[in-house]
């Protein structure tokens, strides 16, 4: 955490701390950055949304970035995929938030464009609106069905800008 790197007296950086973690160009980088006189509590932040706070639709577009970006693989395909798993699993969100988002950047959801694919089912149009394929996109956002769900919650501003 940062708070370990701060000398709470002082209410400065621990330059002490600074050289043992991080090389010289680094920590006079860190004591450039100007300190709270309050020294709040550290928190985590979730940087995809405005205020800061979890949103599993916001991992999901992070998913389908990266899924379009075609970085959609394993951990192992490059340091930005492993970043993002790592921030995913160090997350301090309901197990199941966890699973789901991971489920989605695999696109392993039972979507009918993956029962298709897996030879489950033969047809892959979307039961509800009957217009395009079921994918994992389709069901989400674009849907008819869909965008009336959001509508029915905070986000429902979101879809219509």
């Amino acid at each position: 955490m940062v708070s370990d790197l701060i000398d709470v007296e002082k209410k400065s950086w621990d330059v002490n701390i600074l050289n043992q973690v991080f090389l010289p160009f680094e920590v006079e980088i860190i004591e450039g950055i100007p300190l709270s006189n309050r020294l709040p509590v550290d928190k985590q932040i979730w940087f995809e949304t405005a205020n800061g706070i979890f949103l599993v639709r916001s991992a999901y577009k992070i998913a389908l970035e990266m899924q379009e970006a075609n970085v959609g693989g394993s951990v192992s395909d490059g340091g930005n995929l492993l970043a993002f798993w790592k921030k995913l699993w160090k997350f301090q969100v309901p197990n199941k938030v966890r699973h789901f988002v991971w489920r989605v950047a695999k696109d392993i959801l039972p979507t009918k464009t993956n029962l298709v694919k897996w030879h489950v089912i033969v047809d892959d149009l979307c039961e509800e609106c009957g217009l395009y394929v079921e994918s994992l996109f389709h069901v989400s956002m674009e849907c008819p069905k869909a965008r009336e769900t959001w509508g029915f919650t905070q986000f429902s501003i979101y879809f219509h800008q």
